[in-house]
């Protein structure tokens, strides 16, 4: 439905969002993925696949519908982001096994709501966390604020719960780091004297420090980050023929594994079969774990293997081309600070994030990157339409 009314919004909307560098992207994922694609038939016909999968990167672009969706007003934005973070608070009774899976939880059970495994149910609860954090500042705008306070600190418990009762290393680094950085931005926009910016930034970084220490001791937190320690002292010390297959195990092998396939064919890759070649073959992991495996757990490597340094170049040049018209959209005034923050946020969490797990080729994180860019590539579009009809004015 999303899909269908974009492109009928494409035909009659403002002919200035024809020009958008986004359908460009879009031009270029299906490029991309056709070219690779062919490359594959002529290098390796073996291996490659019958017919070219272009949703694989061109899913990336849902953002064009749902910008569409959104429309110029930027309260849909914001009730678009409220309804998706109500939704996930109720995944617990929706497709999880409600008051019994959350008891497990509490009481230091790995749980994931029954959404795909525990490491996407972090990643939905990680960016709500950090939204409901960021945007916390427009609560106090708010004609009810009162509720809406009582809502927010609901919200936000619920949210920092799932983070930790899914027990994923990857997202809680990727949240912390993005929250260590939205407390430098806010401290720095409080202070003007160079001294005190300092001051401030060592503050920060001092305060977060101690907390992270805090919350390492307490036990489910503690357990998970030590369970691993044996097999990181191991590659530390260069003896990784050992490491045993673990869950940070059996990343390292592949993702050592995956060198030689991208040195290999390092333009193009070697098509949408890539990884799941890397795995297949990969000598150092027993048959039986590489079964039950068909990705590296690391979107960059993914992207390298499947479509090369092309591909990769397609993937980051869209995530700044994003960044860049958030910016500017900001500098215009049709996108507010607050929201700014958020999405530069959201790419640092998201950015680390991927660095663990393959979130740009699994429904969660295209869920999730679509709604966030859909909501900035909105603001942009209004941002072009305001421009245009201002030049014409003047004119």
């Amino acid at each position: 439905l999303l899909l269908l009314t974009a492109i009928w919004a494409f035909f009659r909307g403002p002919r200035e969002l024809r020009s958008s560098g986004v359908f460009w992207f879009l031009l270029a994922a299906c490029f991309v993925v056709l070219s690779s694609w062919a490359f594959s038939h002529l290098s390796h016909p073996e291996w490659a696949e019958r017919s070219p999968k272009i949703d694989r990167l061109a899913s990336l672009l849902w953002c064009i519908p749902i910008a569409y969706a959104v429309g110029p007003e930027i309260r849909k934005g914001m009730w678009l982001l409220v309804a998706s973070t109500a939704g996930l608070l109720l995944v617990p009774w929706v497709s999880g096994n409600g008051w019994s899976e959350i008891m497990l939880g509490i009481e230091g059970k790995r749980i994931s709501f029954n959404l795909n495994n525990a490491q996407h149910t972090a990643l939905f609860f990680a960016v709500s966390t950090l939204g409901l954090v960021v945007l916390s500042p427009g609560l106090l705008r708010m004609r009810y604020r009162f509720y809406a306070i009582a809502l927010w600190f609901i919200a936000l418990a619920g949210s920092l719960f799932g983070v930790v009762v899914s027990q994923t290393r990857g997202i809680w680094l990727a949240l912390a780091i993005s929250l260590l950085v939205y407390g430098v931005i806010k401290s720095l926009s409080y202070t003007r004297h160079r001294i005190w910016r300092w001051i401030v930034v060592l503050s920060v970084l001092g305060v977060v420090a101690l907390s992270t220490i805090f919350v390492a001791q307490t036990e489910l937190v503690a357990k998970r980050m030590s369970s691993e320690r044996a097999t990181l002292n191991q590659v530390l010390s260069g003896d990784f023929s050992s490491v045993p297959l673990n869950s940070i195990g059996i990343r390292l092998h592949s993702w050592r594994e995956s060198v030689n396939w991208i040195a290999e064919k390092p333009l193009l890759g070697w098509g949408g079969k890539g990884r799941y070649l890397v795995m297949a073959e990969a000598a150092s992991i027993p048959e039986e774990v590489r079964s039950r495996f068909r990705h590296l757990h690391n979107s960059y490597l993914d992207t390298l293997v499947n479509y090369g340094l092309l591909g990769l170049a397609f993937v980051i040049g869209l995530w700044l081309w994003l960044i860049k018209i958030a910016l500017n959209t900001y500098r215009e005034g049709v996108l507010s600070a607050d929201m700014l923050h958020f999405f530069l946020l959201f790419m640092v969490l998201w950015g680390v994030a991927n660095l663990f797990e393959s979130f740009v080729y699994f429904s969660s994180g295209i869920y999730v990157f679509s709604l966030i860019g859909g909501v900035i590539l909105s603001r942009s579009w209004v941002g072009r339409i305001e421009s245009n009809d201002q030049r014409l004015r003047n004119e």
